[in-house]
């Protein structure tokens, strides 16, 4: 009698899905808020500032790779947004930055970005030396809460400290100079007073007589009547610009920020 063999049924297991932890999510988010405040800065302020493109750099390397649910794809985020943030604080921008609200572009986005890698980098530490299931300790949740809030705070005082506007030039003799800007950026004088200009920021910069273009584009020149300002170079120190002896409107520059002019109105 013939007998019948039947061969064994191999029974297919799939792999199962990584899925993205609680700790994940925390630091998905926090790196996507980091990168997304490093692009709507340099959005807002209508020029690329490369600081900032390292940080948007950065945050979108943490972005991916979290996301893919890797074992360890906590230490990616923990390392880069660490070294970011160092190298960040070492120029001395996010402590200029930082208090000073009325400035509230930079003072906004160094906030953000600041609380958004504190938060990254908390996770990622807490998934690493957790060997049970990465799950979001109690006190790890209130602490996001609490950092949340204080962001907030700090947002809205921003958003108080900013001054009204005239709809005119402002009537004073010093301009500051922020990382990027002119503060403020359009000063009236009395005909025959000269302006101090103050470099209150760890960023060098070179005044010269012209302006920017709205295309970002370099246009010196010496206004009939305007003080002559050749490569005035300021690093954290003040200069005297004039006297301005005839009445007019000029304009002065720096040379290596795009988009950096200042308007000068002598009354």
């Amino acid at each position: 009698m013939a007998t019948t063999q039947i061969a064994p049924q191999v029974q297919e297991t799939s792999t199962p899905k990584r899925r993205l932890s609680t700790l994940d999510i925390v630091m998905l988010v926090g790196a996507a808020v980091e990168t997304l405040v490093a692009v709507g800065g340099q959005v807002a302020s209508g020029r690329i500032i490369p600081p900032e493109m390292g940080f948007a750099v950065v945050g979108l390397i943490s972005v991916i790779v979290v996301a893919t649910g890797w074992r360890w794809n906590a230490l990616v985020p923990l390392v880069l947004l660490s070294l970011i943030g160092i190298g960040g604080l070492a120029n001395g921008f996010p402590e200029y930055a930082a208090v000073r609200p009325a400035d509230y572009v930079p003072f906004s986005s160094i906030i953000l970005q600041y609380a958004a890698i504190l938060m990254v980098d908390v996770a990622a530490v807490v998934k690493l030396t957790r060997r049970q299931a990465p799950t979001m300790p109690a006190w790890l949740a209130q602490g996001i809460g609490v950092l949340a809030g204080l962001v907030l705070g700090a947002l809205l005082i921003g958003a108080a400290a900013q001054p009204v506007s005239g709809g005119g030039a402002t009537a004073k003799e010093t301009v500051h100079l922020t990382p990027l800007a002119f503060a403020p950026d359009t000063v009236s004088v009395h005909t025959g007073d000269s302006l101090t200009v103050m470099d209150d920021s760890p960023t060098p910069h070179i005044l010269a007589n012209g302006t920017w273009t709205d295309g970002n584009k370099p246009a010196p020149g010496v206004e009939p009547g305007a003080p002559t300002i050749s490569n005035v170079e300021l690093n954290n120190n003040s200069v005297k610009i004039g006297p301005f002896p005839t009445a007019g409107v000029y304009h002065i520059y720096c040379t290596v920020h795009p988009g950096m002019s200042l308007t000068v109105v002598v009354q």
